[in-house]
């Protein structure tokens, strides 16, 4: 066979050669082809059925039918080695030409297309690697790399950076630690757009975290001054330009990084402690952040939230001094939009007034006065649309008197908006342009107080009369108070008995209006004396160094006087009569300054003149009202502080009918007895300690010792009866009556 197959090969032409060639070499490939499919499906068979897909299945299953059975394929396969080496024999040329030109032929192993399948599959690692806190505190001289390029922040970093900071003048160091903030927000927040432009830096840890942020917080202030070649001086901070440096072209873009991440931080901090700290730091940064007029605008906004919402005290300070040194900076550009922010903060979180309430209330009230200090003309724009607005919906309620437009007078937004522009105007006085709006806020006071005169609506009379007292003492203006603040002891019937017992004192701080089961109460009669007390007399000391006191208080002291002759409770007299006591011995004191005069009363400064002295000098009713206005805020002080235990009164508690249930008690005991015998049933009263018995015993004491002394039966008996009326207590009064046999043999 062989020397055939030589001798057919060696008589052909070399065109024909080639043809041969040729088909051998799809016979190879087909064969190939096979072995691979076969060893395809020895991976598909190996897989478990859970793990195959229906479509891999079907293809198996075609692949099968198409090529044959499977043990012929094997067996092909097993057979293309010998038909190799046969070649190698038979036909070197051939052979050689194989090996040049499909080297895959020689190679093939019917496992090697098991094992590309499993270089595809990804196969996890011996050992796996746990990332936690301890990898922070590697000593390995390096920073680890992370995925891709990012490096790993560790403890020995932020040290050395700490070290740089102090050291290093150039931007490097800063730009470094400031890309590792950004790194470690983006480990704490789940933002897309951070995630698809991840940092240089990869923190990971709690400790490395807290160790960023605080670097960030102590030693980047200070880096920064340094590299500015800025002072350092508290004094200077306000006043720092840091655009004037050369180096600040260098920080612009970095900072600019750094405050947005700021922000964000910020803005998802509930804590109080952080806040207090992120504050803290944004306060010292404020110089550098004035240049950014897009991150501005945003943290006025976080902050003027935090000013007005935050429930810790110490937050809202923190926020409103950022405020104050933000707008400071560039006062023209920000004071205008940063007042029209916390004016409405202060309206809708003035909305409800309580004792919890109420310090945040009046610590926005003091920092928006604060503020419409620094510019009267931006001041008086806002102060004049403000009180117009608020001048429109008293007319509205004026004109229409419904319920709607009342409510819109008559609610805390109102009074608290009124509040704000009377402080105002009590700060900025001064001022030509301010002056101007005292008479329309006074008249829209004076209107608030007459829209709805009711006895119900007295707390909110009281708080306009006080605006008003404020505003005329404040102001040196004359303001005519006392006719509303009198008018309340003539609408109230003070003589009228209350039809309900309060213990408790009724107070008007956190009051509007009265409900009709308050105006019942005691309490609300001794709560409008004393504030008729109160307001009176700080009404006129605020006119009581003037030379026409002595006139003015002459319709006061009528009125007082005529309430005094017609009432008849003790405690209301007592307090009336030493208001007017000290007005008048305040009129007599002005009537024997004036007696000493020679000037010409024409003479308007020299009038003047002698009220300033006789200001400087003390008048006895000023003297009286300035201690007077000490005790009430420490009183108000008292009460914020300790308002939890402002209702906490001991009451005493009435057992009624007490002595009845013993009484019913004892008559079921003895109908459930079983003896009729009249000692047993004496004995069972003794037992169950009958009290009426108990008192005929004492009595029976007590007459024998009254009988000694004495020696009279009768008046025996009628002191006897005396002590037992004495025996019952007065909680017993209102106790249904008992009615006693005593027959005299007993005595």
């Amino acid at each position: 066979m062989k020397m055939k197959i030589t001798k057919s090969v060696g008589k052909m032409k070399p065109s024909s050669l080639m043809k041969v060639k040729k088909k051998k070499l799809k016979k190879t490939a087909t064969k190939n082809n096979k072995a691979k499919k076969t060893a395809i499906q020895r991976v598909v068979e190996s897989i478990p059925p859970a793990e195959q897909d229906t479509d891999s299945d079907s293809d198996s299953d075609e692949e099968i039918e198409n090529d044959g059975d499977v043990s012929d394929i094997d067996q092909s396969a097993g057979n293309l080695k010998k038909d190799l080496e046969k070649l190698k024999d038979t036909d070197p040329e051939f052979y050689k030409f194989l090996k040049e030109n499909d080297k895959s032929v020689f190679d093939f192993d019917p496992e090697d297309s098991d094992n590309e399948d499993e270089e595809k599959v990804h196969k996890p690692p011996e050992s796996l690697e746990v990332n936690s806190d301890e990898e922070d505190y590697e000593d390995d001289g390096q920073a680890a790399v992370a995925s891709g390029s990012r490096k790993l922040v560790t403890l020995k970093m932020i040290s050395e950076w700490q070290q740089q900071l102090s050291a290093d003048k150039s931007v490097s160091t800063i730009s470094s630690v400031i890309k590792a903030f950004h790194a470690a927000l983006q480990s704490v927040t789940k933002d897309t757009d951070e995630d698809s432009v991840p940092s240089e830096y990869k923190v990971v840890g709690s400790a490395v975290f807290n160790g960023v942020v605080q670097l960030c917080v102590l030693e980047l202030q200070p880096a920064l001054l340094r590299f500015l070649r800025i002072s350092t001086e508290q004094s200077q901070m306000s006043r720092v330009q840091p655009s004037k440096s050369k180096n600040w072209k260098k920080l612009k873009l970095p900072l600019r990084d750094y405050f947005t991440d700021l922000l964000k931080l910020l803005g998802g901090v509930t804590s109080e402690h952080i806040l207090c700290v992120m504050l803290k730091h944004l306060h010292q940064m404020s110089c550098f952040i004035a240049y950014y007029q897009q991150i501005i605008k945003q943290l006025l906004r976080r902050l003027v939230s935090l000013w007005s919402e935050n429930s810790g005290e110490t937050v809202r300070v923190l926020a409103f001094l950022c405020i104050l040194r933000i707008t400071t900076t560039q006062l023209k550009k920000w004071l205008e939009p940063v007042l029209k922010l916390m004016y409405s903060a202060y309206v809708s979180n003035s909305k409800f007034v309580s004792p919890n309430t109420l310090p945040g209330i009046n610590f926005m009230r003091r920092c928006l006065t604060e503020l419409l200090t620094l510019d009267a003309g931006v001041t008086y724009q806002h102060a004049f649309l403000y009180i117009r607005q608020l001048a429109i919906h008293l007319r509205n309620a004026i004109t229409l008197h419904k319920k709607e437009s009342i409510q819109a007078v008559y609610n805390w937004q109102f009074i608290n908006s009124l509040k704000l522009w009377t402080d105002t105007l009590c700060a900025t006085h001064t001022k030509a342009q301010m002056q101007s709006l005292i008479y329309p806020l006074v008249q829209i006071i004076i209107g608030c107080v007459k829209l709805v005169p009711t006895t119900r609506y007295y707390p909110l009379r009281f708080h306009c009369c006080q605006m008003l007292i404020d505003l005329s003492r404040e102001t040196a203006t004359f303001i005519p108070v006392l006719p509303f603040i009198l008018e309340v002891l003539t609408q109230t019937n003070f003589e009228k008995g209350h039809k309900k017992v309060s213990m408790k004192p009724m107070d008007f701080t956190c009051v509007l209006k009265l409900s009709q089961s308050q105006k019942l109460e005691n309490a609300f009669k001794d709560a409008t004396i004393e504030q008729v007390y109160r307001l009176t007399l700080e009404s006129l000391a605020t006119e009581s160094h003037r030379m026409s006191f002595p006139d003015l208080a002459l319709l006061p002291i009528l009125h007082l006087k005529n309430f005094l002759k017609t009432s008849k409770m003790s405690k209301y007299i007592q307090k009336l009569r030493g208001a007017l006591n000290k007005i008048v011995e305040n009129s007599k004191f002005i009537e024997n300054e004036r007696k000493k005069l020679t000037m010409n009363l024409s003479d308007t400064k020299a009038v003047e003149a002698w009220e300033r002295t006789v200001l400087a000098k003390g008048t006895p009713l000023n003297t009286f009202c300035t201690s007077l206005r000490k005790i009430v805020a420490q009183q108000e002080a008292k009460k914020a502080t300790d308002n939890d235990k402002l209702g906490d009164f001991k009451l005493p508690v009435l057992k009624k009918g007490e002595k009845k249930r013993n009484r019913e008690e004892k008559e079921v005991r003895i109908a459930m007895s079983d003896s009729d015998d009249d000692e047993d049933e004496y004995s069972l009263l003794r037992m169950e300690g009958d009290p009426v018995q108990k008192k005929q015993k004492a009595s029976k004491k007590t007459h024998n010792n009254v009988s000694e002394e004495h020696g009279k039966k009768k008046k025996n008996v009628k002191l006897k009866n005396v002590k037992v009326n004495d025996d019952h207590d007065d909680s017993e009064v209102d106790q249904e009556d008992e009615i006693v046999d005593f027959d005299v043999n007993d005595f």
